[in-house]
């Protein structure tokens, strides 16, 4: 071996060491892996890159962000194929794979734990209306019917549409602030066949719920949201347990007079909500 072919390899090793402290430098500065891993990281090259699969993606099968970008740019100089800026890059099988990890999350808690019956899980409209994000959950979770949650009267007519296609039995989960047309919304989802359920957080819902149904015709599956006395740390510690806003104590839920009395309506309870938030 020459001293060309040494000083080219000693080259290569400190190019090598140069990129990867340009990796780390930069995932430090952006703080990456404090809100992007698994499924985001800076390359050896010093570019943002996506992991579909989290830790599961093959090695070379990672997105390259920035080339994705160079790609697209190139693509604007041909008249055929325009590409529009702005853009916004999604990554639909982050959505997925979140699905399945959250699943076989459960699942596996479910088997060590003896747990008799099952795990079935719902997404919150709030916190993404995109259309492409909605479909894709009811998409990606068919098999496991996973549902949607809605908070809201466009969040409900969002979700009534998206789960027409789901596997029957995915959960419509009816939360939020419940005035007479959202109920009848909600009746009117359990007419089409869906299986739509309203979750009450306040005793004076269930009057709304019960004028509704007769006035309709429908019967309706009532849950009821628990306000639970579990003391978290963090940023919402002093709004948990019994201070929270959302749900009703135990009291109200099991006290004498309510639901039982309500015309025989307790037959129509069907599930309880939990919340616990946790803070960072």
């Amino acid at each position: 071996m020459g001293k060309y072919d040494f000083l080219f390899l000693s080259n290569l090793y400190i190019m090598d060491e140069v990129l990867f402290n340009m990796a780390k430098n930069y995932g430090e500065l952006y703080n990456v892996l404090g809100w992007g891993d698994p499924y985001f990281a800076v390359n050896a090259e010093g570019h943002l890159c996506a992991k579909p699969n989290g830790r599961e993606t093959e090695p070379g099968k990672e997105i390259d962000v920035h080339s994705v970008i160079v790609k697209a740019l190139a693509a604007t100089t041909n008249d055929k194929k325009k590409v529009q800026f702005p853009m916004i890059l999604r990554f639909p099988d982050v959505l997925k794979h979140r699905i399945e990890s959250l699943h076989s999350a459960f699942d596996s808690a479910i088997r060590n734990s003896g747990y008799k019956s099952k795990y079935q899980g719902v997404f919150p409209i709030k916190v993404n209306q995109n259309k492409a994000v909605v479909q894709d959950m009811v998409e990606f979770g068919y098999e496991k019917r996973y549902g949607l949650e809605a908070g809201s009267k466009p969040e409900l007519l969002i979700a009534m549409s998206c789960l027409t296609k789901a596997q029957p039995g995915a959960y419509l989960i009816c939360n939020g602030y419940k005035d007479a047309d959202y109920i009848a919304l909600a009746l009117s989802a359990r007419a089409m066949g869906l299986n739509a359920i309203i979750v009450l957080e306040m005793e004076e819902e269930l009057d709304i719920v019960i004028e509704q149904s007769n006035r309709l015709g429908v019967e309706p599956v009532i849950g009821v949201r628990a306000k639970l006395l579990t003391k978290i740390p963090g940023h919402f510690g002093s709004t948990a347990g019994k201070h929270g806003k959302f749900g009703m104590l135990a009291e109200k839920i099991y006290g004498p007079g309510w639901p039982r009395s309500s015309r025989g309506w307790a037959s129509c309870t069907g599930s309880s909500c939990c919340t616990s938030t946790w803070g960072p």
